[in-house]
C-alpha cells in the first residue's frame, strides 16, 4: 500500500516510526548556545536515559515479537525456563516451546498466535563457516556461468 494513504489512516512503516524516534531523541540531546544551566542538565540525564532505553529496545525479544512477529504478550510460563530470558540456543539441541527462533524466551507462545521469525538472526560464527563452505564466491559463480 501507498505510504501517504497508510499515513492518512493513521499508520506509519515501522523503520520510518523509529527513525522518526532516534532524530527526535538526536535532537533532544544536542545543547544549544542558548540553553541555561538547568535545560543542559536536562539534556544530559535525557542522553543517559535513552542510551539505556535504545539498548534495551534493541535486545528486546519480546518487543520483536510483538512488533515483527504480531504475537500478543505470552501469559504462561514454561515450567522449564520459568519466564527468564535464557540466551539463545545455538547448539542445535531440540528446540524449547518457549523458543522464538534461537531466542530462549522464558514464556510458552499462546495458543493461536502465529509462529514468528525473529527479525535478527543469531548464528555461532563456526557454523557460519560451515555453511559457507562450499557457497561459490562472487569469482567462482561468474566463472561457472561462463562454462559451457
Amino acid at each position: 500500500m501507498d505510504e501517504k494513504k497508510l499515513r492518512k489512516q493513521g499508520y506509519i512503516r515501522i523503520d520510518k516510526f523509529c527513525e522518526a524516534m532516534d532524530t527526535w531523541a538526536q535532537v533532544c540531546q544536542e545543547e544549544l548556545p542558548t540553553d541555561e544551566e538547568h535545560h543542559r542538565r536536562w539534556r544530559k540525564d535525557f542522553r543517559e536515559h535513552w542510551r539505556f532505553i535504545r539498548l534495551a529496545i534493541a535486545k528486546s525479544c519480546l518487543l520483536d515479537r510483538l512488533i515483527y512477529g504480531g504475537e500478543r504478550l505470552r501469559k504462561k510460563m514454561c515450567p522449564t525456563h520459568k519466564g527468564h530470558w535464557s540466551g539463545c540456543n545455538i547448539t542445535g539441541e531440540e528446540p524449547c516451546k518457549c523458543e522464538h527462533d534461537t531466542c530462549i524466551t522464558g514464556w510458552l507462545r499462546n495458543p493461536g498466535d502465529p509462529k514468528s521469525e525473529a527479525s535478527f538472526k543469531v548464528m555461532v560464527l563456526s557454523k557460519f563457516l560451515e555453511d559457507e563452505k562450499g557457497k561459490p564466491t562472487p569469482k567462482t559463480r561468474s566463472a561457472r556461468r561462463n562454462r559451457p
